[in-house]
């Protein structure tokens, strides 16, 4: 390496020193080497308080970022270097581990190729931060070299979009494929080449990059936007990098305001934690996607150090666990029982209407009982996870008719009530149709007894038109689904897990005629109710597993107002009994300015949920929704 080709490659700031200046300009590779070695040298030792016991960072995108042929073969090489080798390289120890890493590197500095990416950037830049000590002094020059090339252009290094002729991206879900290129790799090179003393610019606009995107991909209170939700490693993984290196660099990013976005978006996102799903039919292939982004989670976690970091780490270490046994509920603490004031608060549950995502956990146990929702324009996604197993996963399908006509679908859903406490959680979706039928479906989980209702209803708003509303929830693959030949129930059965599903809207018995419809097609749980002028459907779902063989009974509720019956199109009740667990539950279409009875409770709200209790019929109200004058 000449003088010649150091001084073309690194070229010192206003801000470097004058020993950088001097060892550039007399091209002193030892010199170099030293003054990276002595600027590193406290980085180590914070890195090693975090990464004890883990292994290179960049790996963690390995398996789902688009690599190129010479950042593939990059990858293979660093993956051939074990935990204890890496952990041997930190401590000064291990000389066959220090010549396989030098031999990777040089394997790769002899590789013929277009300008570096974002990933090896990113990779190379970790090797020389964490274990540069261990490389020959040329050869770390010349790496560290290859990284100043790659962010010299204004800090511009290649990423998918732009090697493929995409262009700019066009949404926050491309913005997020390209935070290594854009972000995160111009980010670590910048605190990399600080002693070049002209990397601020870099830096700065690295940040900027970060920040902004940031602030798209969350709301105010961290929670990720719904079209991320399935590609959280994309978000999480690059995020989590940077607030490492920031923080063992000692340089702030985020203010104080983001800062607890982030935060938040850490909190938000370990509530998603579900323990490993198996299928257990052999025959079933597994299910394509990414997996939980567990170990980012863990680094942030260590960086931000909140309080309630021991309950979240264990959630994360218990989910690793594959779960064989449903557990019987207990009475765990929960929303309502916590100081909400207190630093070590930690919500079950959260909703967002800028992020349209709602997420209903019933406690930090690893087998929680888990519901996500997120919806965009016309389409509902919903994901239910009954005792650490997932049972439901897929687009939530909706379809009616009006006297045999089909009727488009809502053009988009808004959430239109939410409410938690420490028995239950409930959310309500309104649909924005074009016909101008009410759309509106419904959520209630229980937080104590492993329940949950699953609720649609759409009126015409009066009883001069037949309506047919049919909707589908997607079974997850591996799960036995066995009706019951006795009663319209359905058991779904994945092995661990034995949900009982009820069709409050259907006649229990099979024998009585129903006008509507319960059945398993196609991998789906396909619903169907007809009414004159609106109809609801109540979905129960029972897997408590002491009530796994108790006998079960239900059936539709005469609702009345002023002496006279209530049509479909105007309101509904529905009671759902297994063993000594009984539920109620009233809908109103159609406001009323006269209270109405149902099973002997006279009510003007809206939707009403509520435990009955014993033979005298004693009411514990789960959850009251007051009506609108905004009815139809």
């Amino acid at each position: 390496m000449s003088s010649t080709s150091i001084g073309t490659e690194f070229t010192p700031g206003r801000r470097a020193s004058k020993k950088v200046r001097r060892a550039i300009a007399d091209g002193r590779i030892d010199s170099l080497f030293e003054i990276w070695q002595d600027y590193l040298s406290d980085v180590r030792s914070r890195i090693g308080k975090h990464l004890d016991s883990t292994g290179l960072l960049c790996l963690w995108s390995v398996d789902w970022s688009p690599l190129s042929d010479r950042e593939r073969q990059l990858a293979d090489g660093l993956e051939q270097l074990k935990l204890r080798q890496i952990q041997s390289l930190q401590a000064d120890r291990g000389r066959n581990a220090a010549r396989l890493l030098t031999a990777i590197l040089t394997e790769w500095l002899e590789t013929e190729g277009s300008a570096i990416c974002g990933w090896e950037t990113i990779a190379v830049a970790e090797v020389l931060v964490r274990l540069g000590h261990r490389l020959d002094s040329d050869v770390f020059l010349k790496c560290l070299q290859l990284v100043a090339a790659a962010v010299q252009n204004d800090g511009i290094i290649e990423d998918p979009l732009s090697l493929s002729g995409s262009g700019a991206p066009a949404d926050v879900r491309e913005r997020v494929l390209v935070l290594t290129a854009r972000g995160e790799a111009p980010w670590l090179c910048s605190l990399l080449l600080e002693p070049l003393g002209n990397a601020l610019q870099l830096r700065k606009k690295a940040a900027e990059y970060i920040r902004a995107l940031t602030l798209e991909a969350t709301d105010s209170d961290g929670v990720p936007c719904a079209e991320l939700l399935r590609s959280l490693p994309d978000l999480l993984t690059p995020l989590a990098r940077i607030a490492f290196w920031s923080d063992v660099f000692k340089t702030e990013l985020w203010n104080r305001a983001e800062q607890i976005r982030l935060e938040n978006l850490t909190a938000r996102v370990g509530l998603l934690c579900r323990p490993v799903q198996t299928i257990l039919d052999p025959d079933v292939p597994e299910t394509a996607g990414h997996a939980f982004p567990s170990q980012p989670l863990r680094l942030l976690l260590s960086v931000q150090n909140p309080s309630y970091r021991a309950k979240l780490e264990k959630l994360l270490r218990k989910s690793e666990q594959v779960v064989t046994r449903v557990r019987k509920p207990g009475r765990h603490r929960l929303p309502g029982e916590q100081d909400a004031s207190s630093s070590a608060f930690l919500r079950m549950a959260c909703q967002s209407d800028e992020s349209q995502v709602a997420v209903l956990r019933s406690s930090l146990r690893h087998d929680a009982d888990l519901i996500v929702v997120h919806w965009q324009g016309s389409v509902v996604h919903l994901q239910m996870t009954a005792a650490g197993r997932t049972i439901f996963s897929g687009e939530w399908d909706w379809a009616a008719r009006v006297d045999d006509q089909t009727v488009a679908a809502p053009r988009s859903w808004r959430c239109s009530c939410w409410f938690e406490d420490h028995e239950c959680i409930f959310m309500e979706l309104e649909g924005e149709s074009a016909s101008g039928m009410q759309c509106n479906r419904q959520i209630m989980l229980s937080t104590r007894q492993r329940f949950a209702i699953l609720t649609d209803s759409v009126t015409t708003g009066s009883d001069t038109s037949r309506v047919q509303l049919t909707t589908a929830l997607p079974v997850c693959a591996g799960s036995a689904i066995l009706p019951d030949t006795i009663t319209r129930e359905i058991l779904l059965n994945n092995g661990v897990v034995a949900a009982r599903a009820f069709p409050l809207w259907l006649q229990d018995d099979r024998i009585q005629h129903a006008t509507g419809q319960f059945s398993e097609h196609d991998g789906q749980f396909e619903l169907n109710a007809t009414g004159q002028g609106g109809t609801t459907a109540p979905l129960a779902l029972d897997w408590n597993p002491e009530r796994r063989h108790a006998p079960a009974d239900w059936s539709t509720l005469t609702v009345t107002e002023g002496g006279r019956y209530c049509g479909a199109f105007e309101a509904s009740g529905h009671r759902i009994r297994v063993d000594r667990f009984q539920v109620m539950l009233y809908r109103s279409l159609v406001t009323s300015e006269t209270a109405r009875a149902v099973l002997g409770v006279h009510t003007t709200d809206e939707s009403l949920y509520t435990r009955v209790r014993g033979v005298q019929r004693e009411f514990s109200a789960l959850v009251q929704v007051e009506a609108t004058a905004s009815e139809p």
